[in-house]
């Protein structure tokens, strides 16, 4: 994939207290061939540096996390959009994007109670809802559907918020929005 193919846009944020940075990326994905999460890095740490920040600590190697010395850094792909999002540390992110066509109903019945179904917008956005919590609050939590997901309100067409239920407490705040046939989210541990 030609890098000039990429296009970036930062996605709007409600909450306007968080310092959190998310962006989505068209024209990178698992279809892009076999370099994209590779690819994927480099553009986060691109991106990083753009902005003011030091580069990402060996963000080349893909066994291993990116890592950041002050902020933390998240970053999931679809077949051909990603998004990447970050906050200063010692708060963490987790993100994610999913094709919704890709989901299915037996799917989200593995990964949630009847009652999250019923309260969430539509049951297909849990995947990504759950997912970057579970990317931000592991290793607290060792399966995505142990994230429970009760809270959801509507701050605009198409973009909700919400929080994770841990013992009838709330351990954060998340972002979901909807662009044609995806779901891109985000879950902070920052209240």
């Amino acid at each position: 994939m030609d890098s000039q193919d990429i296009t970036l846009r930062e996605l709007p944020v409600h909450n306007k207290k968080l310092a959190l940075r998310f962006f989505l990326i068209e024209n990178l994905g698992s279809t892009s061939g076999k370099d994209h999460r590779l690819q994927l890095r480099q553009t986060l740490n691109d991106l990083l540096v753009k902005e003011g920040h030091a580069p990402a600590d060996d963000f080349s190697n893909l066994q291993k996390q990116m890592t950041h010395p002050d902020l933390s850094l998240s970053v999931s792909h679809g077949l051909k959009r990603s998004v990447v999002a970050w906050i200063a540390k010692p708060h963490k992110v987790g993100v994610d994007t999913e094709d919704l066509q890709r989901l299915n109903e037996g799917v989200i019945q593995r990964i949630a109670t009847d009652e999250e179904i019923l309260k969430s917008p539509e049951p297909t956005y849990l995947w990504s809802a759950k997912e970057a919590a579970f990317k931000c609050l592991s290793p607290a939590y060792k399966v995505v559907g142990s994230v429970e997901i009760l809270n959801w309100t509507l701050v605009s067409p198409r973009h909700w918020t919400f929080t994770v239920q841990a013992k009838n407490a709330s351990t954060g705040y998340g972002e979901l929005c909807i662009i044609p046939g995806h779901s891109l989210a985000f879950f902070t541990n920052t209240p």
